[in-house]
């Protein structure tokens, strides 16, 4: 097995500072909408990504059955959110919108 070194980027006291990279085909999108719409499967091993929506929505990780509600988290309009979704069985995003316009939510799986 070759091992490879990894290059951290360095912080302004020339500290390594742990990044991650999008992963190559891992963009996926969907719509926040009235109901529960669902984003996934994520490429087996992904255990971080990132969400970005325009407007507000709410979400939930887990398997292909995952629902997101009224009471899920919240991502409020035009932030970025990075999630770990650790080494568990977390293999979808259920989205759903806050407002009364539907929301295009963008995710990349990072590794």
């Amino acid at each position: 097995m070759t091992t490879r070194k990894l290059k951290m980027p360095l912080d302004n006291l020339s500290h390594p500072v742990p990044a991650l990279r999008v992963r190559p085909g891992g963009a996926k999108q969907g719509v926040a909408a009235a109901a529960t719409s669902t984003i996934g499967p994520f490429t087996p091993g992904t255990q971080v990504i990132e969400i970005y929506a325009g407007e507000a929505m709410r979400y939930e990780t887990g398997d292909e059955n995952v629902e997101a509600s009224a009471t899920s988290h919240f991502l409020d309009a035009g932030e970025r959110l990075v999630r770990s979704l650790g080494d568990g069985p977390d293999t979808h995003l259920a989205i759903i919108r806050v407002g009364t316009e539907d929301v295009p939510v963008e995710v990349s799986e990072l590794e």
